[in-house]
């Protein structure tokens, strides 16, 4: 399974207990496979899962810490160029490891990648 989240603790947080719900055999354990960067590259280490380390996507944050799509796209052209590189990345990951499902927490990349893999 290719696990794929946000740079956020909160996501990986989700994504692990989840992993680790559904692996209670460790032959399951050993087949989860997470693409993030960031922060939550750390824990899903000391959690001790497999991880790809992904180009980061800068996302601008509202006062409340939330998401801004207005000011995001207002630097469309320096997040588009990231962007597309994070699915090239995807869809190599996605190709040399064949996972089957992928499982997305907000990451639009990882679901592309998907998408274009199945067609």
């Amino acid at each position: 399974m290719f696990c794929s989240l946000w740079n956020g603790l909160e996501h990986a947080v989700k994504m692990i207990a989840i992993a680790k719900e559904s692996s209670i055999d460790s032959r399951i354990a050993n087949k989860y496979c997470f693409s993030t960067y960031g922060e939550a590259v750390k824990l899903i280490e000391k959690n001790n899962f497999r991880y790809l380390r992904e180009r980061p996507v800068e996302y601008e944050q509202n006062e409340y810490g939330e998401v801004d799509v207005r000011l995001t796209l207002t630097k469309v052209s320096r997040n588009f160029y990231s962007f597309i590189r994070q699915v090239g990345d995807e869809l190599y990951f996605q190709g040399t490891l064949k996972p089957d499902p992928v499982v997305s927490d907000s990451r639009l990349s990882s679901l592309l990648a998907a998408g274009f893999r199945k067609l």
